[in-house]
């Protein structure tokens, strides 16, 4: 499992429970969790995209495997 499933499962977790309860902090929060998604979503894009360009750790992403 990568990080961006896990936070996006808990980030829809949250949207539902915020939604569901009318608990307004948990949908503040769901917002928080909603920005670290978006924010690894285009780090880990733009970090696959420049390793592949340079063909060499550019931007550090983990283990991956070869080809």
């Amino acid at each position: 499992w990568s990080s961006d499933v896990c936070s996006s499962d808990l980030l829809f977790a949250l949207l539902a429970l915020g939604d569901a309860t009318g608990n307004e902090t948990i949908t503040k929060l769901a917002g928080w969790v909603g920005l670290f998604c978006g924010a690894s979503a285009v780090y880990t894009g733009l970090a696959q995209v420049l390793n592949e360009v340079y063909g060499k750790t550019v931007w550090p992403i983990g283990p991956m495997a070869k080809r």
